[in-house]
Formats: structure tokens, C-alpha cells, sequence
């Protein structure tokens, strides 16, 4: 389940996306495949994405952002991270130092 706050791919565009203006599809096709914040959600539940760091100096505009439903959307996987040698407890090997 995605919410505010959430890091998204957008990862496809949805059909209505041919019906806008070319200006508009020519950013939504720029974002796609990209991953972005969820800022929101609108009164429709459409989440809004902040696109304005790729999309304001390249197109145009100030604070520009992208509604869209979930099905379009994929939430980034919070990896976990291993840890190194240093943080392990390991000793070194061949008299290394850490």
C-alpha cells in the first residue's frame, strides 16, 4: 500500500495519458521509469508525485507534479543493508588493520 511520504517508480503510463497535451505527455513520458516522493494524495485519491526537480528547469514551470492512480505506480523496496567487516566483529585477515 503506497502513502504519503513513499518513494515511487513510476512504472507505466496510463491510457489517458494520449488524450493530453503534447507539452503534458512529453513530461510524463520524461518521468516514466523514474522514481519520485509522494507528496500526497488529492481529494480523488490520485497520489501526487513531485516532479519538479527533473521537470521544472527542462520544461518549464515552478513546483510541477504528476497525478496519478496506483495501479501506475510501484513503491522502491527499502533494502537492507549488510553489514561490512568493520561492523561484523570479524578480526582481520593478514594482519590488516581495520
Amino acid at each position: 500500500m503506497i502513502k504519503a511520504g513513499d518513494t515511487v517508480k513510476f512504472k507505466a503510463l496510463p491510457p489517458w495519458a494520449d488524450e493530453l497535451p503534447e507539452e503534458s505527455r512529453k513530461v510524463f513520458k520524461f518521468c516514466l521509469g523514474r522514481f519520485y516522493k509522494v507528496s500526497g494524495i488529492d481529494s480523488k485519491g490520485l497520489f501526487v508525485l513531485d516532479v519538479s526537480k527533473d521537470i521544472d528547469h527542462r520544461f518549464g514551470g515552478f513546483m510541477n507534479d504528476i497525478r496519478l492512480e496506483e495501479e501506475y505506480l510501484e513503491k522502491k523496496s527499502v533494502r537492507k543493508v549488510r553489514p561490512t567487516s568493520r561492523s561484523s566483529g570479524r578480526r582481520p585477515r593478514n594482519g590488516q588493520r581495520r
